[in-house]
């Protein structure tokens, strides 16, 4: 009787864990359902304010480099609170005094440049890759964050037009007729102006080495960070 009665009980007990087990399946579907339809109900307020504190989540927490600013170094140092009180505080200072603050100033920023280069040193290319990437995203949003310089990544290859363009700079051709320099932008659209009358033999020159760029720019982000779409 004992043995039957143990028995009884094992089945039982197995009866009872599988259908704890076939409850578990509905469970989970039901809250993956739950979470979906949370998901697609967001407004898009919502729905923008969860993709910022996402992308905030992958931007990496840079060391910051102090400005050069020798006012900003001064109420930085406990000069005083920002506004009305530290101005006042700022021009009762002597000249001198102002001068020690430039030199603290440029000294704490060449220190936090330091560390800043030697943290993104220390961090893998590829999660640095992934923090700009986000952070150009929040900057497309609206939120004002800098890029993390790294000096691991190459450089993009420079477009045929824009190659020209260096050129020209460098060549002096932008002048004005009084002789000063053009301004950025009329630069810019005389530049365009003079790459639209070159050749087609000129212009293949500057296309061939934005093609043979392209190219080892690839091999180069490939070695480094290995398949971008994978990041």
């Amino acid at each position: 009787m004992k043995t039957t009665s143990k028995v009884g009980k094992a089945a039982t007990k197995s009866k009872s864990t599988a259908a704890k087990k076939k409850n578990k399946k509905p469970a989970a579907k039901k809250a993956a359902k739950k979470k979906r339809l949370e998901k697609k109900s967001l407004t898009p307020e919502q729905s923008e304010r969860q993709k910022k504190r996402t992308l905030r989540e992958r931007v990496l927490a840079a060391p910051k480099i102090p400005v050069t600013n020798p006012y900003s170094t001064f109420v930085a140092l406990g000069g005083g609170n920002v506004g009305v009180e530290a101005a006042e505080k700022w021009k009762a200072l002597t000249p001198e005094q102002q001068q020690e603050y430039a030199e603290k100033a440029r000294a704490l920023h060449e220190t936090g440049l330091r560390d800043h280069q030697k943290w993104v040193g220390s961090m893998d290319p590829r999660e640095v890759y992934k923090a700009n990437r986000a952070r150009r995203h929040l900057r497309r949003l609206g939120k004002r964050v800098p890029m993390i310089h790294d000096p691991r990544i190459p450089k993009r290859p420079v477009p045929p037009a824009a190659a020209f363009l260096k050129d020209q700079w460098g060549a002096g051709t932008f002048i004005n007729p009084d002789g000063s320099k053009m301004n950025a932008i009329t630069a810019l659209r005389h530049s365009r102006d003079l790459y639209g009358k070159l050749s087609p033999a000129e212009k293949k020159v500057y296309e061939d080495q934005y093609a043979a760029s392209r190219v080892t720019y690839k091999k180069e982000m490939d070695k480094l960070l290995g398949d971008l779409t994978k990041l």
